[in-house]
C-alpha cells in the first residue's frame, strides 16, 4: 500500500507538475531607471504561464541599487517568488526658474539664491553657486552666473544681471479685464462649458444671477492650510457649495494645500471627506499645491512631491470622490508626473500652447462676472 502511495505522488509531479512551480520567469536586461520614473514589477521581469500577484508601483527612495521581492502565481495556483536587484540613476539636470533680472538697491544685500525656484527630480538638497563679483556698495549692473548642482553632479546654469540702483522703480500692472458675455461667445461650444473657480475671496455670490450670467460649473475653494497648524474649512465653503448647487450649477472643488510628506496628504484628504462626506460633487476635488518660493527649503524632491499628491488624490478617490491635479503650465511640464488623473491648467493666456491632456483650463483670473462684486477666475470644461 505504502509503495502503492509513492507511486501515485510520483505520477503527480510527473504528468502534472504537482508541487512543481511551472511559470518561466526572464528577468529583463535593463534593470537600470532614472530616478523619478514611475517603475512597476512587471518592468522587472516576463512571465510566461503564470502573473504577478498585485503588479504595483515600487516605492524607492534612493538613488542606487535597490532589492526588489516579487510575487507571483503559475497556473497551476502554486505561489512563489523571485527577487530582482535594479540600480536607480540619476542622469535628469535640476530645474532653476530664475528671472534674467535681478534688483537690490545700494548697500541692501541680496540673496542670488533665493529669488528663484529651483528642484531636482532626485536630489532633496541642492547647491546653489553664484559666480561673478559684485558690490552691493556700487551702482551698477552686474553680470553672473547662478549653478544649480546635484549630487549626480547634474548642473543647470544660467546668467543673470544684477542691478544695484538707487530706488525701485514701482509701477501697477496693467489690468486687462475680461468679461464673461465676450469669453462665452469665445469659447463656448456645445463641446465646451464655462465656468469659475471661487473662495472666501470673492465675498458673497449670487449665485442665481451667476447662473443666469450663462456660468455653468463652478469649483469652490474647500479650504488649506499646513497640517501641523490645522486645517481650515474656508469661510465660504459650505454656503458657496450649497447654493451653487441650489440654482443647478455642476460643483467641484479644490484645496489649497501645503502638504510636503505622505502623512500630511492623508491628514487633508481626510478633513476633506469628514467635512464634505454629505455633498455630491459633479467634478473633480484638485489638489492645489503653488508653494513653490519655499521648496528649496523643504529638503524634498520632485519624485516626493508627486507621491504626496497622488496619495492626497488617491484617498478621496477611495472615498467616492473624483480628484485632479492643479498647475500652472510651467509647473506641470517641470515637476508634476500624474497621468492617472485629469490635469487642470492654469495658463492666463486666450491661446494656451500646452500640449498635454487637460480636463480643465484656467485661462485668467480677471473675469467679470454679474453676481461677483470682485475679479473672478474663469474656466473652461472640455467634455471630449
Amino acid at each position: 500500500m505504502r509503495f502503492k502511495f509513492l507511486f501515485l505522488i510520483i505520477l503527480c509531479f510527473l504528468l502534472t507538475g504537482c508541487g512543481k512551480n511551472i511559470a518561466i520567469i526572464e528577468v529583463n536586461n535593463n534593470l537600470s531607471f532614472e530616478y523619478g520614473t514611475d517603475i512597476y514589477l512587471h518592468d522587472l521581469i516576463n512571465i510566461t504561464d503564470g502573473y504577478i500577484i498585485n503588479d504595483t508601483l515600487i516605492n524607492y527612495e534612493n538613488i542606487g541599487p535597490l532589492t526588489v521581492n516579487i510575487d507571483y502565481i503559475d497556473i497551476k495556483k502554486h505561489k512563489d517568488s523571485i527577487k530582482v536587484d535594479i540600480n536607480l540613476i540619476d542622469t535628469t539636470a535640476p530645474i532653476l526658474n530664475i528671472s534674467s533680472n535681478i534688483y537690490t538697491t545700494l548697500g541692501n544685500e541680496v540673496n542670488i539664491c533665493k529669488s528663484g525656484f529651483y528642484g531636482d527630480n532626485a536630489d532633496r538638497n541642492l547647491t546653489c553657486q553664484v559666480s561673478g563679483e559684485y558690490d552691493i556698495n556700487n551702482l551698477g549692473i552686474y553680470n553672473l552666473k547662478v549653478e544649480i548642482i546635484d549630487d549626480s553632479n547634474n548642473v543647470t546654469s544660467k546668467n543673470i544681471k544684477l542691478h544695484v540702483v538707487d530706488e525701485m522703480n514701482y509701477s501697477e500692472p496693467t489690468i486687462i479685464e475680461d468679461n464673461l458675455e465676450e469669453m462665452i461667445l469665445k469659447y463656448k461650444t456645445d463641446k465646451t462649458m464655462i465656468g469659475i473657480d471661487v473662495s472666501t475671496f470673492q465675498g458673497d455670490i449670487d449665485w442665481q444671477l451667476v447662473k443666469n450670467s450663462g456660468i455653468e460649473f463652478a469649483i469652490i475653494r474647500i479650504g488649506y492650510g499646513h497640517t501641523n497648524d490645522g486645517l481650515i474649512l474656508d469661510n465660504n465653503a459650505i454656503k458657496n457649495l450649497t447654493e451653487a448647487k441650489n440654482v443647478g450649477l455642476k460643483i467641484g472643488g479644490y484645496f489649497y494645500s501645503y502638504a510636503t510628506e505622505i502623512w500630511e496628504a492623508e491628514e487633508q484628504a481626510n478633513f476633506i471627506v469628514d467635512n464634505l462626506k454629505d455633498f455630491k460633487f459633479d467634478l473633480p476635488i484638485a489638489f492645489d499645491y503653488e508653494d513653490w518660493s519655499k521648496f528649496n527649503t523643504y529638503n524634498i524632491n520632485f519624485y516626493d512631491i508627486n507621491r504626496v499628491a497622488k496619495r492626497f488624490m488617491q484617498i478621496l478617490e477611495d472615498n467616492g470622490f473624483k480628484s485632479m491635479i492643479y498647475g500652472s503650465k510651467y509647473y506641470l511640464n517641470t515637476v508634476w508626473n500624474i497621468d492617472e488623473y485629469p490635469t487642470w491648467l492654469a495658463h492666463y493666456t486666450y491661446n494656451t500652447d500646452y500640449d498635454k491632456e487637460y480636463f480643465l483650463w484656467q485661462f485668467t483670473n480677471t473675469g467679470i462676472v454679474p453676481g461677483i462684486n470682485s475679479y473672478v477666475d474663469l474656466d473652461i470644461l472640455y467634455l471630449e
